[in-house]
Order: C-alpha cells, then sequence, then structure tokens
C-alpha cells in the first residue's frame, strides 16, 4: 500500500472585517444605500458595503458624505443623487415621524 503525502499547508489568513455597526449615512434627507458611519469622537468613521471602510476628521465628514453620494449615485447610472427621473431613485428620500408623548 502507498501513502501519498499532501504538501503542508500554512495556516488560513483570518482578518477581522468592518463591523456593520453604525448609522444609516441621509445626506439632504435622503438614506444613502451601503453608506453607514459610526462617530468614534474626533474622527467619522464611514464602512462602504460591508468592505470598505473610511476614517475622516470630523471636520470634514459632512464633505466626505456629500462626496460619497453623489459618486455612488452617478456610479449607478443616475445624473446626480437628487435625480428621480428613473423609476426608483438611488436614495430614496426619508420621512420624519415625530411621536407625541402621552401625558
Amino acid at each position: 500500500m502507498s501513502v501519498a503525502e499532501f504538501p503542508p499547508q500554512a495556516s488560513p489568513v483570518v482578518e477581522l472585517g468592518p463591523q456593520r455597526r453604525g448609522h444609516q449615512v441621509i445626506v439632504d434627507g435622503r438614506a444613502i444605500p451601503l453608506l453607514f458611519a459610526t462617530d468614534c469622537g474626533s474622527t467619522i468613521d464611514f464602512i462602504l458595503d460591508d468592505r470598505f471602510s473610511y476614517e475622516v476628521p470630523r471636520e470634514l465628514s459632512k464633505l466626505f458624505a456629500a462626496a460619497m453620494a453623489q459618486a455612488m449615485a452617478i456610479g449607478a447610472g443616475y445624473s446626480h443623487l437628487e435625480a428621480e427621473s428613473r423609476e426608483m431613485p438611488f436614495a430614496p428620500r426619508i420621512a420624519k415621524v415625530e411621536i407625541e408623548k402621552s401625558r
């Protein structure tokens, strides 16, 4: 009986990716799909598509979110973020609901 030995295997590389925790990012009243953010004090961490993480200084975070939203909309085939020219908008408008507290 012959025995074949397999070549030694290296340990698999296991890494922890970004957690899908955080807040839905809203730009100009529109919920941006696949973009979440976490407030980390002096920085805001953005997570795009559960794959990419960006740490942005707080003072630049609004500009970053707006630029990211516009780029995502254009990449999806819309002329801009607010475009309503297709059957379904890229980023739907959010509705604010206020709940009156009972006394």
